[in-house]
């Protein structure tokens, strides 16, 4: 919680922790999800990104099942990431890479109907922006869609947008 006492530690069932790097939650129809995303690529594998989906399980609930999984490719290649959320307004699921010059990528890809089978799917996320900034290491959207939030070691970034405005559009702008 908000002091940071612990309420509950929960496994997630058939899940494997390579790099684990990210957690986000949010809701699709509604109902409250967790994304779990073991993205880090310190070495630059030739592997996907993998994604563990989950309806937020009780805290106490000791164990949960991951309801879908999905590989995610980067169509320029491997990326090292630390940085990964979920876009509730667009349906979209967006990753920075974590690089320590030049600048952060960023990649796109769409929400999966969670609902839907197979529950296991890959997809390839396109390069959509590359702003002026380095070594992301977590981000965040606000609930209305219309602020993210970046974060390196030293600074936090805040990119806006306009209504009906893309991400793509948006971070090509100093935040």
């Amino acid at each position: 919680d908000r002091t940071g006492r612990i309420h509950g530690v929960v496994k997630i069932a058939g899940a494997v922790n390579r790099d684990w790097e990210e957690i986000t939650a949010f809701r699709r129809e509604g109902e409250p999800w967790l994304v779990v995303a073991d993205c880090g690529n310190n070495f630059l594998e030739n592997r996907p990104a993998t994604l563990y989906f989950l309806r937020e399980p009780s805290p106490d609930a000791g164990e949960a099942a991951y309801d879908y999984r999905l590989d995610v490719f980067f169509e320029s290649g491997p990326i090292n990431c630390e940085a990964m959320e979920v876009d509730e307004r667009e349906g979209k699921i967006l990753f920075f890479s974590k690089v320590s010059s030049g600048r952060c990528e960023v990649f796109e890809a769409s929400l999966p109907d969670l609902t839907l089978a197979p529950p296991n799917t890959s997809v390839i996320a396109r390069r959509i922006a590359a702003p002026h900034l380095t070594l992301a290491t977590g981000m965040c959207i606000s609930a209305d869609g219309s602020r993210m939030v970046v974060v390196n070691y030293q600074h936090g970034f805040e990119f806006r947008r306009g209504e009906g405005e893309s991400w793509a559009s948006a971070l090509t702008r100093p935040p």
